[in-house]
């Protein structure tokens, strides 16, 4: 009798092996529970306490976290500004008695205060008294410091729900100006970072188009329409001037002490207007001196500006055509066609054209909304704006070099950079 062997040929028995995702799956969720954790530990322990101490007129309202990642950035931009209105108290005065956190109070009419988280008994009553600083105790640990009583309003401070998602910048405090929300302040290796409402910017420029010595750079239009010294001094006719600024385009300046200006408007000018604007820009600005003997035999000295005495030629540079109107001292360039260009420098209009770059990396502080060179806007005295009225800001600023605005895809940041 034969005999058959069988053999089996598939194997129907079940192993143990798990998939993949189900090794991971809990090692995800115990990393995400715990990132949540974090978080919520790292908002308790930076909560605002101290914007409950606000007063009543506070116009902006800026808390600070002291601590041993945040001093050394904190010393660096208010170790020589004063806190508090008519007082000489400067963050190293008040740092031996705080807890963590401090609140600086701009008011309406111009003054400032602090408000401090700390312990009755470990303020120093004694040097208050001494430099006439009033204390206000608005709750166990929160107080503020005056140099005269103030109504308490208070700011609530209130977290949304973006605060949760982890962010890897060291924060510096919250932000507050009345009529908004308030915002994180974040620390750069650079400097520091506030996030705008994404409505304050339009449009951009491309940071490479800066040219070196530049002290502004701005998109236009303007995103506030602020009254400048420094830019009445560029046209004579401030109708003109608005028409520029309220139009799409990019005003860039370069040179503090002998201002070279580059307009690029969407501005629309026909021929006979340009020719028209250049004579009178020159005529106002170069005016002739005539002088008149009166019938008492005294002389008088008349200016006089009389644009149709200023010619007006065509001149190519970098193949586009553009009007020119000169004289010994002074040219001004407009482009005949095309986008408005605007200069009274031959060689910004050059390098704007051939869009060259500068072998020297020029530091923008990430700007593509606006440039400024802070130093040079202080020394100059050129702003008229109420921030520059307020020396205790003109010193705050002093301590930064660069300030820029920059867009991104769902906010607006002022940066402010050493």
């Amino acid at each position: 009798m034969s005999q058959q062997l069988h053999i089996q040929l598939t194997r129907y028995q079940k192993t143990t092996r798990r998939p993949r995702w189900v090794v991971w799956l809990p090692a995800l969720s115990f990393l995400l529970i715990f990132i949540f954790i974090y978080q919520i530990t790292t908002l308790f322990l930076t909560r605002n306490t101290v914007f409950s101490a606000a007063p009543e007129n506070t116009k902006i309202a800026i808390q600070l976290l002291v601590n041993e990642k945040t001093l050394p950035i904190l010393s660096k931009i208010l170790n020589t500004v004063p806190l508090i209105s008519n007082r000489s108290f400067t963050l190293k005065d008040i740092q031996p008695f705080v807890h963590g956190e401090i609140g600086w109070f701009f008011h309406e009419d111009g003054g400032r205060s602090i408000a401090v988280r700390s312990k009755k008994n470990e303020l120093p009553t004694k040097l208050f008294d001494a430099n006439q600083i009033i204390v206000q105790q608005i709750n166990s640990d929160v107080f503020l410091l005056t140099d005269k009583l103030q109504p308490i309003g208070g700011i609530k401070s209130k977290h949304s729900l973006g605060n949760l998602i982890p962010s890897f910048k060291q924060k510096l405090g919250m932000f507050y100006e009345k009529g908004k929300k308030s915002v994180v302040i974040s620390a750069t290796k650079d400097g520091i970072v506030i996030p705008l409402s994404n409505q304050e910017a339009i449009s951009t420029f491309d940071s490479k188009i800066i040219q070196e010595n530049t002290y502004i750079a701005l998109k236009l239009p303007l995103l506030e329409k602020e009254n400048f010294d420094m830019y009445q001094t560029l046209f004579k006719d401030q109708n003109i001037l608005r028409s520029f600024f309220s139009t799409d385009g990019f005003l860039m300046m370069k040179e503090i002490e002998n201002p070279k200006f580059l307009l690029v408007s969407k501005s629309e000018m026909n021929d006979e207007e340009k020719i028209s604007f250049l004579q009178t820009e020159i005529a106002l600005k170069n005016p002739s001196i005539i002088t008149k003997k009166l019938p008492d035999n005294t002389q008088m000295q008349e200016f006089v500006s009389d644009p149709s005495l200023v010619s007006v030629e065509q001149k190519m540079i970098e193949g586009l055509e553009f009007y020119k109107a000169s004289t010994s001292n002074e040219a001004i360039f407009a482009s005949k066609k095309d986008d408005l260009i605007i200069s009274n420098n031959e060689e910004m209009i050059r390098i704007w054209l051939k869009n060259e770059q500068n072998n020297k990396v020029l530091k923008i502080c990430d700007a593509n909304v606006a440039f400024l060179s802070l130093n040079e806007f202080i020394e100059s005295n050129s702003f008229t704006t109420e921030f520059y009225k307020n020396d205790v800001l003109r010193t705050l600023a002093a301590n930064f070099r660069v300030a820029s605005l920059e867009k991104s895809w769902n906010s607006t940041k002022l940066r402010l950079c050493f």
